[in-house]
């Protein structure tokens, strides 16, 4: 489930903003964020944005990966 979960959330990350035949396609979220400040070149929220889905993905595994998994051993 972790692993499917993972790679569902990479793939929903990827898919916010999708440039299809010169038109751009993109939904409010962190993945459209980091897509759009690479494009623009604003590096400052690129940075801010990549930190927040570092803190967001180190998060949900210290507190709901790690303790589900501890109860899934026992």
């Amino acid at each position: 489930w972790m692993t499917a979960a993972g790679g569902a959330w990479n793939a929903s990350v990827l898919a916010e903003y999708m440039p299809y035949q010169g038109t751009i396609f993109k939904v409010p979220g962190v993945g459209a964020i980091l897509n759009e400040s690479i494009v623009t070149q604003d590096f400052h929220l690129f940075a801010a944005s990549l930190l927040f889905m570092i803190l967001v993905v180190v998060s949900f595994n210290r507190f709901l990966w790690a303790p589900l998994y501890h109860f899934a051993e026992r």
